[in-house]
């Protein structure tokens, strides 16, 4: 439970190590960033080297069953009037329920990613996204919707190799599906 305090001074020195490691390797506090405002639904999974813009974390808000892939970048000021106005702008991020944020994508100050979205690797978000699209590009456009995207993954499956996890411990079992994939992706699940 994020947040949760461990019991002990065991569990507090762990605590603490890993805090400590993370922010070694760059990483934020995501549960700290909870404590101070970000608002966070369940089961997001946030994979490593997430920005969150920390002086202004309470202006994001993101949805059940979200996934943030790595190196997303969340931005909610703009400090570019700064220097002539001696003010930076400021304005919330809205990431819906069930979105996909692809790696190292950048949302910008101010947009609302609607439920059921894909915003693709790379992209540069400026505008908001509608519900149930999928988005990629600098600046991200719309590219199609969720759905044409699922329908798409859900025929190459059924003429696609498929894969376990644990199907690809062995290096002669990563050679044959290397062997495989040279026809086109595969599917790990």
């Amino acid at each position: 439970m994020a947040g949760a305090r461990p019991r002990g001074l065991r569990g507090w020195t762990a605590q603490v190590r890993r805090r400590a490691a993370a922010r070694v390797r760059g990483e934020q506090d995501v549960a700290g960033l909870v404590r101070e405002g970000l608002r966070l639904g369940r089961d997001v999974y946030v994979a490593r080297g997430l920005y969150l813009d920390p002086g202004f974390a309470w202006l994001i808000e993101i949805g059940d069953e979200t996934t943030l892939g790595p190196n997303v970048t969340i931005l909610t000021h703009d400090a570019t009037p700064k220097l002539r106005t001696g003010h930076s702008a400021i304005a919330a991020v809205r990431i819906g329920a069930r979105v996909f944020i692809g790696a190292g994508a950048i949302l910008l100050p101010g947009v609302t990613v609607g439920d059921d979205a894909i915003v693709g690797a790379g992209s540069v978000v400026r505008r908001d996204v509608a519900p149930g699209t999928v988005v990629f590009g600098n600046p991200a456009e719309e590219q199609g919707s969720t759905a044409s995207h699922t329908e798409r993954h859900a025929t190459r499956l059924a003429g696609r190799p498929r894969y376990t996890e644990a199907a690809l411990a062995s290096p002669e079992a990563r050679a044959r599906a290397l062997a495989d994939l040279e026809e086109g992706p595969g599917y790990v699940g």
